[in-house]
This record gives structure tokens, sequence and C-alpha cells, in this order.
């Protein structure tokens, strides 16, 4: 099986965007290009115990799009 991709749009404001509950991001595409993950890049994860969630620094752009592969948390 494929790992399953969640997808977002971007609205210009909101910067954090929510896993599945039970996977953790692997790979963050905002518009088709690979986002840099980590203090001072695109976006860090955070987790706060039941959801990962993927934060930019920046808000993506009204209607971008941003993708989320994830695997499985363990």
């Amino acid at each position: 099986d494929a790992p399953p991709t969640v997808g977002f749009t971007g609205d210009g404001t909101t910067v954090r965007f929510a896993c599945s509950r039970g996977f953790r991001p692997a790979v963050v595409w905002k518009d088709g290009i690979m986002q840099r993950a980590g203090p001072g890049d695109a976006y860090t994860v955070v987790f706060d115990g039941a959801v990962f969630e993927v934060v930019f620094a920046v808000p993506p752009a009204n209607a971008a799009r941003i993708d989320i592969l994830q695997w499985r948390a363990k």
C-alpha cells in the first residue's frame, strides 16, 4: 500500500495543517515544490500527544496547494 497523502488549500493566514491521526509527515509540498523542514526553514513539525501538525513559518498564499505525504507514526 502507498502511504496516504492529505491535501489542503492555503488561505493566506493558516499556518498549521494536521496529519491524519496515527500518521506523521514524511514529505511536504507547497504548489508542487518540496519544502524543507526545520527551524529557520519552510516548516516545523509539532506533536501534541495525539496528532502531528506541519507548521509553516509563513502562511501559504491564498489558493496554494499543500500536500503532505504521511508515514504511520510509531
